[in-house]
């Protein structure tokens, strides 16, 4: 019985280094890949996160959206809620308003929903989870524009013994509904750190790569989070 236990952790060891690697390598060959147009971004960000029942958790998330220049991009609000129906297996709402000032027309304010399946368990000290949700639009597309997704997310998190840091590592496919095409790719590298008791801090990088337009869009953010 330890000799199986043993076999199934090496396995798993292997998968998720095989995970990690894959990861790595797409990021790299899309992040430098020639010809390809290449935007920045950086997100600053308020999430708080409150447990009113057992199964039930609320999230709460100001948003602050910087171009390059750190001029303002959008300021967002958004709200999810998630309830636990069995043992790793959660459902769930949000509901996102976008405020996007614009210097030579009149501000556009727009609202995005989504709704959302998300399996996870845990490996020793991973966490392995997937997500499928169904989102009005993406982030880059205009209210006018506005687009049917799925979404496919795939994400590891690691819970070191003994630390207050857990790295985090995801990809998310978007696929366009009413093109029935892949719109883009997004890779997400994270760190949280605590602070102390229901107080975290979070640093992240993404990368979406959209299929189509040959472009990348590298986001840096950082994240305070209040656990209740």
């Amino acid at each position: 019985m330890e000799m199986l236990k043993n076999n199934i952790m090496k396995m798993n060891s292997k998968y998720i280094s095989l995970l990690l690697s894959v990861f790595i390598l797409s990021i790299v060959s899309q992040a430098f890949a020639q010809e390809v147009e290449n935007d920045y971004q950086s997100r600053i960000e308020f999430n708080l996160r409150w447990k009113p029942l057992k199964k039930l958790k609320i999230n709460v998330s100001p948003q602050l959206r910087l171009n390059e220049n750190f001029s303002v991009s959008k300021y967002l609000l958004e709200t999810k809620v998630s309830y636990k129906v069995i043992k790793n297996f959660y459902l769930g709402v949000d509901y996102r308003f976008v405020v996007n000032p614009r210097e030579e027309k009149d501000t556009e304010l727009s609202q995005r929903f989504g709704f959302s399946a998300n399996y996870m368990y845990k490996i020793n000290d991973f966490k392995p989870e997937f997500r499928l949700s169904y989102t009005n639009y993406a982030d880059d597309i205009y209210d006018a524009e506005k687009q049917n997704f799925l979404r496919y997310k795939l994400s590891l998190e690691y819970d070191i013994p003994k630390n207050k840091f857990t790295p985090s590592l995801s990809a998310e496919l978007y696929h366009q509904l009413d093109e029935n095409q892949v719109y883009k790719m997004r890779y997400k590298a994270q760190i949280d750190y605590k602070l102390f008791k229901h107080n975290f801090v979070s640093v992240y990088y993404k990368l979406d790569y959209f299929i189509q337009e040959y472009k990348n869009k590298h986001i840096f953010g950082i994240t305070y989070k209040l656990k209740l």
